[in-house]
């Protein structure tokens, strides 16, 4: 009998290790997926989009155009598109 008391003295810190494992990765797995998504290079053919299209685009120096690459990878990871619907889907709450 003192082995079943052990287990029921254990129960409650092994749920509540659980839920802070379970609380951290759900806390930690969008930044990290977030990063890989920005750290990921720019396409060649939306650089090719934005050169033939965007007129003020062309006019930006190189680190501006840098930081709007880097803005519109976190923007097109964080929004979902739906094909044929005029819907945006934000991961945030405040979106």
């Amino acid at each position: 009998m003192p082995q079943l008391r052990h287990t029921e003295t254990m129960m409650p810190w092994l749920i509540l290790s659980i839920v802070i494992v379970g609380a951290f990765l759900a806390l930690w797995v969008p930044r990290w997926r977030l990063k890989k998504a920005i750290a990921a290079p720019f396409p060649e053919h939306w650089a090719a989009l934005l050169e033939n299209n965007i007129q003020v685009y062309r006019q930006l120096p190189m680190p501006l155009r840098l930081q709007l690459r880097k803005l519109i990878k976190q923007f097109l990871h964080q929004k979902h598109f739906f094909a044929g619907r005029a819907a945006c889907k934000s991961q945030t709450k405040s979106g």
